[in-house]
C-alpha cells in the first residue's frame, strides 16, 4: 500500500478509537480548532459551511456537554467576557496530546 494512503488509514484508526462511528463533520471540527484555536463556534460553521447546532453538538461530542457526561475531552468552549454571544474553542491538554500523536500517525 502507498505510504500516505496507509498513514492516513492509520490516522482514520486512531480517529475511530474515541468513538467507532465518529462523523467527518465532528472530525473537521477538531482539526480546525487544532490549526486555529479560538475560533468562535459561529466562525466554525462558516469555515466549514455548516449549520450553528451542528458545529454545538460536535463540539460537545469533543468536549464535554454541559448536562451531560458524555464526550471525548479534546475541546472546551468558553464564553468570552467581553461578548457574551462568542465561544471560543481550543484544544484541551488532552486534546493537544491527541492532535499531536495524529499528526505524527499520518506524517
Amino acid at each position: 500500500m502507498d505510504q500516505k494512503l496507509k498513514n492516513f488509514l492509520d490516522g482514520m484508526t486512531l480517529l475511530r478509537s474515541l468513538d467507532a462511528e465518529i462523523q467527518a463533520q465532528v472530525i473537521s471540527i477538531l482539526i480546525l480548532v487544532a490549526d486555529k484555536p479560538g475560533m468562535s463556534m459561529r466562525e466554525i460553521a462558516e469555515a466549514l459551511s455548516i449549520d450553528i447546532s451542528s458545529v454545538t453538538r460536535g463540539v460537545y461530542r469533543l468536549g464535554k456537554h454541559p448536562r451531560e457526561s458524555s464526550g471525548y475531552g479534546l475541546v472546551v468552549a468558553e464564553v468570552d467576557p467581553s461578548d457574551t454571544r462568542r465561544k471560543p474553542v481550543r484544544l484541551t491538554k488532552k486534546g493537544e496530546e491527541f492532535i499531536a500523536k495524529f499528526k505524527k500517525t499520518i506524517s
